[in-house]
């Protein structure tokens, strides 16, 4: 099967890498793939000449078939053109119609029998004149090819894209397997979106956190749709924001929600249950689901990115899931994650076409919700979760000044290496905030370990003066993986007196996972990303990642940053109020709104009468005391971190009828004050001694 097709995108520079120069009329074999699961193996050609080329009297051979093009086909400069076994199988998989089937012997000739090993095979292009042009030997052969040097490309593994390492139009070729071995992987479907950039004006970029803000920031850009949203999550069970997508859906808004179908764990009930329910609503929910033994192929690794894309105007990316931790309804208890709103429909644009690629309905591992057997027509929503704590530390800033922001496309923006590695040797200032990272690296070809060429970015910056401070979470999934990384870290800003310290987050902090995925750079620029510092992450998984560059964004991430090193060992300033005097029966309002912490109260208790019993758990009391004298009201105010905070203040109570009201002592307890019956007689016997002393 044969057809045209332009696959040209933007790509970050590939550095040390040996590129060969234009020349006319210049043809190379730029991907194949040769373990596939339908007979629908494929062979792209690029034109990598200063000149449009003529394919009549080309052909491919695998040593056992010759395939021969019989039309003039014209490949443009920087152009492709794939020869496929399978029409209806490429055209599910890349969304691209194709033009000549291999069959058809209108447009190929074919001698002997042309089909790529899965074991291993050659594959060599050739002139109208016979030449070879271009060679490449994979898995178990030994290669004897005209323009093939050194061992074959490593075995391909079944549903996988061999492709060679190209920048743009610019391709490697120095005649050996190292052309053939990027970092990223390319599956059967793969896409090739590269770095995208934009100048966003002032206001365009708000920025926020969880737990502090993340619902509230959600919800609202989810309560401003008016005609369409795409959510991508790798899990969703957050009963607010399902409940807000169904309202969405009742105001006509079209919905469309793509997650990953099978997250490590496996789908839970409660996500079951918010996928049907939106379902049923009537939004549009498919999941991502591929297996190679029932014959479909993933075209990405996880689907782990997380964003929100409202009316094609408004995006918003998270490093958290739409589920109950990263956007808890307590304001103070949950995930540590960063977000933020990017108000450019070039960006809405761009990432609604990710989606929209991703999500493709004839996509072979792209499953329609409904069909699912996991859909439940009688699910109903979880409950909410514990809403006691409803103010953070921090609420949403919105920019007042423009930012320029970058979006990142995981595996995409990754072809020869992670794309941070640059951004982080670059940079004189680091901060990481990370929920995993993997101290060793699997690499694919070789099938060796190498040390993770983000931690060897974190050294080599620190070696070049770089200050860095990274924490990392310490929960038990992460905790001896995590706790290795900041002893191998530390270890060497010590060893070689560089300026870093590295931790993990303190298990007393009220942040119950540090699940973000940031870095703050020089401190003007700020990832917030789904991509966790392990291979899959960045060679494998869809992962969505966007660089702010703005101070006031990177100050805002800073100062969260900074709560979460350090831990808080400072008492919350408890605010009772002044001290009144109030008259007996009137209702008394004890506010202590100002009480102050330097993160966020979590606690308020109120003792009235000091007998150590709890009277009120809110910020406000109202109390009508119920006989005169003085008061004794004690508050204690507690922090997310357990430090207290007290504050007196005392009532005065009087009954205005009584004129000698006045009489009771300023600081003297009710319980303590004479009634002014027994006023009244003592001043009378002191009146009778005067008298009898002054007659004698």
């Amino acid at each position: 099967m044969l057809f045209l097709s332009i696959l040209s995108a933007p790509h970050p520079p590939l550095g040390g890498m040996q590129i060969s120069g234009a020349t006319v009329e210049r043809m190379l074999i730029a991907e194949f793939y040769p373990c596939a699961l339908r007979s629908d193996e494929y062979v792209g050609l690029a034109n990598v000449g200063s000149a449009q080329l003529m394919l009549g009297n080309w052909s491919l051979t695998d040593g056992e078939g010759t395939v021969t093009f019989l039309h003039n086909f014209v490949v443009p400069i920087g152009e492709r053109i794939f020869m496929s076994a399978n029409l209806t199988s490429f055209r599910s998989a890349f969304g691209r119609v194709p033009e000549v089937c291999l069959s058809d012997r209108t447009s190929v000739s074919c001698s002997g029998t042309f089909r790529l090993a899965d074991t291993g095979d050659t594959l060599e292009l050739r002139r109208p004149d016979g030449q070879s042009v271009d060679a490449v030997a994979y898995g178990d052969v030994t290669p004897s090819l005209s323009g093939w040097t050194g061992p074959p490309v490593p075995r391909i593994k079944q549903g996988e894209v061999a492709k060679r390492i190209a920048i743009g139009t610019v391709h490697s070729d120095t005649n050996g397997s190292s052309d053939w071995l990027p970092f990223r992987e390319y599956r059967y479907g793969y896409t090739e979106i590269g770095p995208f950039g934009v100048s966003v004006p002032s206001g365009g970029v708000t920025a926020f956190l969880s737990p502090d803000c993340s619902l509230d920031a959600v919800i609202a850009a989810v309560n401003s749709a008016a005609s369409s949203l795409r959510i991508c999550a790798y899990e969703l069970d957050s009963a607010p924001f399902c409940r807000a997508l169904v309202e969405a859906v009742s105001r006509g808004v079209e919905v469309n929600v793509l997650v990953d179908g099978a997250p490590a764990g496996g789908l839970q009930d409660d996500e079951v249950a918010c996928l049907s329910v939106l379902a049923s609503a009537g939004a549009k929910v498919r999941t991502v689901n591929g297996n190679l033994s029932e014959g479909t192929v993933q075209h990405i690794g996880a689907l782990h990115a997380k964003y929100v894309v409202v009316d094609q105007t408004v995006s918003v990316i998270l490093s958290e899931n739409f589920v109950r931790s990263g956007l808890p309804v307590s304001r103070v208890y949950g995930n540590r994650g960063w977000g933020v709103k990017v108000v450019d429909p070039s960006i809405a644009y761009h990432l609604s076409a990710l989606f929209d690629s991703d999500s493709r309905s004839d996509r072979p591992d792209v499953r329609n919700w409904r069909v699912d057997p996991r859909h439940d027509t009688s699910a109903v929503l979880p409950g909410d979760g514990n809403a006691t704590y409803c103010q953070g530390a921090l609420d949403p800033l919105t920019t007042s000044g423009g930012a320029r922001v970058e979006v990142f496309v995981s595996p995409d923006a990754s072809i020869a290496a992670p794309f941070l590695i640059p951004h982080i040797e670059r940079a004189g200032e680091v901060v990481i905030s990370q929920f995993q990272a993997d101290v060793q690296w699997d690499s694919r070809w070789t099938r060796t370990s190498v040390t993770s060429p983000l931690v060897a970015s974190v050294i080599s910056a620190m070696r070049d003066g770089a200050r860095v401070r990274g924490l990392f979470d310490s929960s038990w999934f992460n905790f001896e993986g995590n706790k290795r990384i900041v002893s191998i870290l530390s270890g060497v800003a010590r060893n070689e007196s560089l300026d870093g310290a590295f931790a993990q987050l303190d298990p007393r902090s009220p942040i119950s996972i540090l699940h973000n995925k940031g870095l703050i750079l020089d401190g003007r620029r700020t990832l917030i990303s789904s991509n966790n510092w392990c291979l899959s992450s960045f060679a494998k998984n869809r992962e969505l990642a966007l660089l702010v560059e703005s101070e006031e964004v990177a100050a805002y991430f800073h100062r969260a940053f900074d709560m979460d090193w350090s831990s808080d060992t400072v008492p919350p300033i408890a605010d009772a109020g002044p001290d009144r005097t109030v008259s007996l029966g009137a209702e008394v309002v004890l506010d202590a709104s100002h009480s102050a912490d330097d993160r966020v109260i979590t606690a308020w208790s109120w003792d009235v009468g000091g007998d150590g019993a709890i009277d009120g758990t809110e910020p406000i009391l109202v109390i009508s005391p119920d006989r005169t004298g003085r008061l004794r009201i004690v508050l204690e105010v507690t922090d997310a971190w357990g430090n207290k905070g007290i504050d007196t203040v005392f009532v005065e109570v009087v009954d205005p009828s009584r004129s000698d009201s006045a009489l009771l002592p300023e600081r003297c307890p009710w319980w303590l004050a004479p009634s002014s019956a027994l006023l009244g007689s003592l001043a009378g016997v002191m009146l009778a001694r005067r008298r009898a002393r002054s007659q004698g």
